[in-house]
């Protein structure tokens, strides 16, 4: 725990609870097995609501107040990511676009298994899945929409709005990184909150069967 709290204390210092509501990045973890794939987003709750979406006096949402919500509300949260999401990627097999393939796994149980952060953020995960053989490529449309991070295997790849990248050449079997360096070299110069969110998602991961508070 030392080494994780001297890059906390490195890369910003303390991790409060947000005042305000812009996200800058999505966080999104690349898996893959044979022709089958799956991105696994870490979705900010508030980016659920457009009335919200991007106001920085608006209180960033907490877990807590995500699992207090009612069907009805959760139902419009998965309808909204999936609409944004369908909006702000891009994914290509063999220069074919493909259709997005979303389900959202935390509410695969009663209460849902929202992911857990140590500020109490409001996240929940979305996996676009599917299974296509060939040249996979992923990308941020041109827009005002948040930077995308990709983790795959033990790199990092940070895309902007209009920029793609190669996930997986054209055999399954052989993974290619591209040009594009990886994000641990970009890092210096990014500031700390990119670097907390990598920390918060990579070192503390969501326990399950967590009872509601």
């Amino acid at each position: 725990m030392k080494p994780l709290l001297s890059v906390l204390a490195l890369s910003g210092g303390l991790l409060l609870p947000a005042t305000g509501h812009v996200v800058e990045q999505l966080y999104a973890e690349w898996r893959a097995e044979g022709e089958e794939w799956q991105l696994e987003i870490q979705f900010d709750a508030g980016y659920a609501d457009p009335e919200t979406r991007n106001e920085p006096f608006a209180p960033a949402p907490l877990r807590r107040w995500l699992l207090a919500q009612s069907e009805e509300t959760w139902a419009r949260q998965r309808e909204e990511a999936a609409r944004y999401l369908a909006e702000m990627l891009i994914v290509r097999c063999d220069e074919r676009e493909l259709s997005p393939q979303l389900s959202f796994p935390d509410w695969e149980t009663r209460p849902p298994d929202f992911p857990q952060l140590i500020n109490g953020a409001a996240y929940f995960r979305v996996l676009w899945q599917s299974r296509e053989p060939g040249r996979l490529e992923v990308g941020v449309r041109e827009g005002d929409f948040p930077k995308l991070i990709v983790e795959r295997g033990s790199e990092f790849l940070l895309l902007a709005p209009g920029e793609s990248t190669v996930l997986r050449s054209a055999t399954p079997q052989t993974e290619e990184t591209g040009s594009r360096p990886s994000l641990l070299r970009w890092l210096p110069g990014l500031g700390g909150g990119l670097l907390l969110l990598l920390l918060l998602f990579r070192f503390f991961p969501s326990p399950k069967n967590e009872i509601a508070r």
